[in-house]
């Protein structure tokens, strides 16, 4: 499972694209930490896209893996288990970046020393993290790096406020109750999937709405491009600034819930960074606020279908359910105006849910296609003049294949021409041999990335599959 992080940051030298109330930036303090954090090489943190960019940071920055501030940060990503993955915005918003060196910002509210986000601060840590931090500041020579790269920084801008004009903000106000409000996106061009809401309390009363939104998506150029995906990204974090609040309120109500489903999907959600039982409420109340954005700006059923799939295959495998059952919001907006006000109506929902989890469980199991017979068959041994080799699925199948070798098996021959392979019908692939195979030798062929045919379906991926066989 993820390990959980500390984080860090610099300080507001914003470069600011404005739009409304809304302003757009990629802000020094944010790609620090980025790349300090890829350095690190945890998986969560290190993306290859956009390549042409992630290739100059490599090539700038890589001499500085071993620099102390990077061993800090593995240290605590050992030691300090429990940190959430949004406490790197956290703190890259909190920090600033003055003419004297870096320093934690006096205008924000945010207690390090508590427990608040699972990771509580000694003044000795916070010491070391400013005298670490300003050192790999000044000598990776960051700053240089960040200016030489304004240009490019500005087209990213440029390029978000095309979806940011996109949003319907009255949407949020009709369906949440409260105002919209954005008040920043902070792009992080090194930050991959990498995607938060982030609400910033300052001492003066005031919170600042953000979100902070990684790049994903690259053109043919390898230069960042944002499209559709983002604009969920965007529409999905812009509901946790709204969903969050409300779920916090309502927390204890939910807990016993949360526990007993977590149970069942927990290794599910920790794989796709939703480690603790309260992911379920935040996450998964979260994704009923986002579909509903969709459903009510024209979605067809398709189209939500296949991403309903996505979201049960990250663990919320009720979703599905959870969704249909939620059109009674929309279909009562009389007795219930507001999202928060269908809250008892969610939890009697799940609460049925808990006690047939197993009945939901197996039949999410039973989604995924899976092989059910092959030739030759699974540790045979087999004539080496057999002619092709047969894969049968337990569901149709949309024709895609993804040949994996198998470490420590002899590869099988292959035939650039005809790419050997080919559906024999919806069920049923077959691998055709060009030559005939080694005598006495062990072969492995793995498969992986299969999706279902039918449109009516969800579609899933077959669980992975690995052929070993022998030859006489």
């Amino acid at each position: 499972m993820f390990k959980k992080l500390l984080c860090l940051s610099i300080s507001l030298c914003i470069i600011v694209c404005s739009l409304g109330k809304t302003r757009i930036v990629v802000d020094e303090r944010f790609e620090l930490i980025s790349v300090a954090f890829r350095l690190t090489g945890e998986p969560a943190f290190v993306h290859d896209v956009p390549n042409q960019y992630i290739n100059e940071i490599d090539t700038w920055f890589s001499k500085y893996r071993d620099h102390p501030f990077i061993s800090f940060l593995n240290k605590q990503m050992d030691v300090k288990k429990n940190v959430a993955m949004s406490y790197s915005a956290v703190l890259a918003s909190d920090i600033e970046i003055t003419p004297k060196g870096i320093i934690l910002s006096q205008k924000t509210e945010t207690d390090y020393e508590s427990n608040s986000y699972g990771y509580n601060w000694t003044i000795k840590d916070r010491d070391q993290f400013l005298l670490l931090i300003n050192s790999f500041y000044k000598k990776s020579r960051f700053h240089d790096f960040f200016a030489a790269h304004s240009t490019y920084y500005k087209t990213m801008e440029s390029q978000m406020s095309g979806l940011i004009n996109l949003i319907d903000t009255s949407w949020f106000e009709n369906f949440f109750g409260s105002s919209y409000q954005l008040d920043y996106v902070w792009i992080v061009p090194s930050g991959g999937v990498n995607n938060y809401a982030l609400p910033i309390n300052y001492k003066s009363g005031h919170t600042a709405h953000s979100v902070v939104i990684g790049c994903s998506m690259q053109d043919s150029n390898g230069s960042p491009i944002f499209d559709e995906s983002d604009f969920r990204v965007l529409i999905h974090e812009i509901c946790h600034l709204y969903n969050n609040p409300i779920c916090s309120r309502h927390l204890n109500e939910f807990e016993s819930i949360c526990d007993t489903l977590f149970y069942y999907v927990g290794d599910i959600l920790a794989e796709n960074y939703y480690g603790y039982p309260s992911s379920i409420l935040y996450e998964g109340f979260n994704r009923l606020c986002e579909f509903s954005y969709y459903k009510s700006h024209g979605k067809t059923f398709s189209w939500i279908q296949l991403r309903v799939g996505i979201e049960e295959r990250k663990g919320f495998i009720w979703f599905d359910d959870m969704l249909a059952f939620f059109s009674a919001f929309e279909d009562n907006r009389n007795t219930y105006k507001y999202f928060e006000d269908f809250l008892p109506q969610l939890k009697s929902f799940l609460d049925q849910l808990s006690k047939d989890m197993q009945l939901y469980y197996n039949r999410f199991e039973d989604k995924f296609p899976q092989v059910t017979f092959t030739f030759p068959s699974q540790g045979s041994i087999v004539n080496p003049n057999i002619d092709c080799i047969e894969i049968h699925f337990s569901k149709p199948m949309y024709p895609l294949i993804w040949y994996i070798p198998v470490e420590g098996t002899e590869k099988l021959p292959t035939d650039e021409k005809n790419k050997n392979g080919f559906w024999k019908d919806e069920y049923t692939y077959v691998y055709k041999l060009p030559s005939r195979l080694k005598p006495h030798t062990k072969y492995g062929f793995g498969v992986d990335d299969w999706l279902q045919s039918t449109e009516r379906e969800l579609r899933y991926h077959a669980k992975n599959f690995t052929l070993i066989f022998e030859t006489e």
